[in-house]
């Protein structure tokens, strides 16, 4: 059901939608990943241990990243934009999903390496906060608190892999997300 009441379209009703499939490799998903209906963790067979989604990085396009959420949110992102909020300590790579909804922020050093990537939990009060996650979710920030992430590629400097992490909102203690994705070719830099 799509309330179109608050999407500031204009529209005055309630419609029914019906998702029936994508084709395969449209709007970033995968070739031969199955259509999401909201947010099952699912994917092709085969994944590489701790990629959750099962889809390898480099079936994606260049630049393109898929994630899902549960807990408290339950959603897909399929693609979207890459927004940078980098500092002098390290990288801050904005993955927003198409409607906007979702921003996950990921928090890395300039200088990170091929491989498994040790993870902390998020610190605000650290100028350098990577390597961690964080997630904008509707109206609420959700903070790492564990995870994992490994970039199966640092080529020329973009970056490629995949994550998994759960975060917990600050605002309402208790209520936490899981956020598991990946991406291909996403550069460090713009």
């Amino acid at each position: 059901v799509v309330d179109q009441r608050g999407l500031g379209w204009g529209g005055k009703e309630m419609d029914e939608v019906e998702r029936v499939g994508i084709a395969a490799g449209a709007s970033g998903e995968a070739a031969g990943s199955q259509p999401s209906t909201g947010g099952s963790s699912g994917g092709s067979t085969g994944a590489a241990s701790g990629n959750v989604l099962g889809i390898d990085p480099a079936s994606l396009a260049p630049g393109s990243f898929v994630y899902e959420l549960s807990g408290a949110e339950t959603d897909r992102a399929d693609g979207g934009k890459v927004q940078y909020q980098n500092t002098d300590n390290g990288a801050v790579i904005g993955l927003i999903n198409k409607t906007e909804r979702y921003s996950l922020s990921m928090f890395l050093p300039y200088d990170v390496k091929a491989g498994e990537v040790a993870l902390k939990p998020y610190d605000a009060k650290l100028a350098a906060k990577g390597p961690t996650f964080a997630i904008f979710a509707g109206a609420w920030f959700y903070y790492m608190t564990s995870g994992s992430l490994v970039l199966t590629e640092v080529d020329g400097g973009k970056l490629s892999g995949y994550f998994s992490f759960e975060a917990e909102n600050r605002d309402k203690p208790g209520s936490f997300l899981t956020v598991s994705g990946v991406f291909n070719q996403i550069p460090i830099k713009p």
